[in-house]
């Protein structure tokens, strides 16, 4: 079914009150993975997400609450050990509050981010990732772009409708500092290098216009990362290639 134009740039979410969506998500990860010291290899992410509209507190916006159901970690294709309430411990358990184009509210009670960071795996942004990837715009235009805080810095999205779908691409530049276990810090005293990450993805949304909900999306992300000693030691390079997918499954 192709998308009329007027339509797609017009659409709006709904969550009415007591509307239960399910969501299965993974996150795969290939290549300079930042934890267990650095190194090459694969990290998989795969959660249940259950979504559930709750009454509003401000006109005009939408409310809803999520509740990760099952979780599963893999690094090289082995289980990591961890229990579900482990997992679901790093995400906030606290409301979402939308706009009917897509526009969320930062959260109240964010959690604190992980001491390392995978490009587009944001704790605090579960639901832009998975169930509102698009924000819609206020008028008619054949292409726009939007712009969201994703693991600490700006994301820029183009979206574009074609056929029965709407295209992304993102783009983003990070730069923070990094200590010499490869964790994320805020002062240079506590820093072995600078790091500047370059991101850029492509992938497609595909959205129940009727219903106003999110039915599935896939976007692939390559990273590349620059790392600078603050020794004056010579720059290294990491690269990292990522599939992030979400279905609707009831």
């Amino acid at each position: 079914m192709l998308i009329p134009l007027v339509a797609a740039t017009l659409w709006q979410y709904q969550f009415a009150p007591g509307t239960v969506r399910k969501y299965d998500c993974s996150a795969n990860f290939d290549g300079f993975i930042p934890i267990l010291g650095g190194q090459e290899g694969n990290a998989e992410v795969n959660l249940g997400l259950e979504v559930t509209g709750l009454h509003p507190t401000t006109a005009g916006k939408l409310l809803v609450k999520t509740r990760i159901t099952s979780a599963e970690l893999k690094f090289n294709g082995g289980l990591i050990p961890l229990s579900l309430e482990s997992i679901a411990g790093f995400f906030p358990d606290s409301p979402v509050e939308l706009t009917l184009r897509g526009l969320c509210t930062p959260l109240a009670q964010p959690k604190p981010a992980p001491p390392f960071r995978l490009p587009g795996l944001d704790v605090n942004r579960l639901s832009e990732l998975v169930f509102v990837p698009i924000e819609f715009p206020s008028e008619e235009v054949p292409q726009w772009t939007f712009r969201r805080m994703i693991g600490g810095g700006p994301q820029e999205t183009l979206a574009q409708p074609e056929g029965d779908r709407i295209l992304i691409e993102q783009s983003q530049e990070l730069k923070y500092l990094e200590n010499e276990a490869l964790e994320v810090v805020t002062v240079e005293k506590d820093a072995a290098a600078a790091v500047t990450s370059r991101s850029t993805g492509k992938g497609w949304v595909k959205f129940d216009p009727s219903a106003g909900f999110v039915m599935a999306s896939e976007i692939t992300t390559t990273t590349v990362t620059t790392v600078k000693p603050l020794d004056g030691g010579k720059s290294t390079e990491r690269k990292l290639r990522s599939v992030m997918k979400s279905s609707w499954r009831s």
